[in-house]
């Protein structure tokens, strides 16, 4: 990660070393990319699953709804985006963004 360009809106590389560093510049990139929109990684997104264990159709979900799961994808895509093949086959699978983020933070080596 040493002596790697940023460039304006693209995601710091991550690839399983300094995380720390790696972690401050990836939440710069995320807050320029949607200030407000840091808490769906911090705080994560609602379950937007019905009472049968199903998740809802985007045509059923309210305005907020949908806008909350549009911004959880984007955030989602930023950090994929941010990761080496090695470190994204660890997450890849993950559709909330903030239990993606803990997932990094728990295993990478610090």
């Amino acid at each position: 990660m040493e002596g790697d360009e940023l460039h304006v809106g693209r995601p710091p590389l991550f690839k399983g070393q300094n995380y720390e560093l790696w972690n401050m510049r990836m939440i710069g990139c995320i807050q320029y990319n949607g200030m407000k929109l840091i808490n769906i990684i911090k705080y994560g997104i609602p379950t937007l699953i019905d009472k049968s264990g199903e998740m809802f159709s985007f045509e059923s979900m309210t305005e907020e709804e949908k806008y909350i799961c549009q911004n959880n994808a984007k955030r989602r895509h930023l950090i994929m985006c941010a990761l080496s093949e090695e470190e994204m086959s660890k997450v890849h699978a993950m559709v909330n963004t903030k239990r993606c983020w803990i997932h990094l933070l728990s295993h990478m080596k610090v």
